[in-house]
């Protein structure tokens, strides 16, 4: 699964007749996230945790995002994080789990329990991720496995090999460019 829940902090709206994002509570009220996985997660994951096509789950996308706005606590996010693995373990056994997040706020997923750490990076120049880039990874430790599971293939003076050298030479496990389209940037022909 891409990812489980996305967009919470947002206040919601309706696109085309389906209500999007404004699902917040789930992570903030105790009888919504219980409701959440009785009712959704474990369902969910009765019907396809065993699927071949999921290799493990990303929990919620970014959640720095609604923690900056003061919207949710880290304290929430480890809650619900642990409620949503512990029920994740149970149901789709062997599945990986983790969280995706900005590189620099990495460390909020440093104590959470996760099967690898998933980290987003977007410089607007190669000066920020060669440079800065290490110093993220080194603050994780060694407890988990890391992959840069976002990083940009247009907009971007970084070509995808230096990305893969840096990442390999670092300790990565994996990388995955984020909206990579054929002919969609100079890296890529069409």
């Amino acid at each position: 699964a891409d990812c489980l829940l996305w967009y919470f902090a947002s206040s919601g709206k309706e696109e085309n007749g389906v209500w999007v994002g404004g699902r917040l509570q789930v992570i903030t009220d105790v009888t919504l996230r219980q409701q959440f996985i009785e009712k959704f997660l474990k369902p969910f994951l009765n019907e396809f945790g065993s699927h071949l096509a999921l290799f493990g789950f990303d929990i919620i996308n970014e959640p720095e995002w609604p923690i900056n706005q003061k919207i949710i606590t880290p304290e929430q996010l480890a809650t619900f994080v642990n409620e949503c693995a512990t029920t994740i373990r149970q149901y789709a056994k062997g599945k990986l789990i983790t969280v995706g997040v900005s590189a620099q706020y990495a460390l909020l997923t440093k104590n959470l329990p996760l099967d690898y750490t998933a980290i987003h990076l977007y410089p607007a120049n190669s000066v920020l991720f060669l440079d800065e880039f290490p110093g993220t990874v080194m603050l994780l430790g060694q407890n988990r496995p890391w992959v840069l599971e976002e990083y940009p293939s247009a907009n971007t003076n970084i070509d995808p090999e230096t990305y893969l050298r840096v990442i390999q030479k670092l300790g990565g496990s994996g990388a995955s460019m984020w909206n990579f389209t054929l002919g969609s940037d100079k890296w890529s022909v069409s």
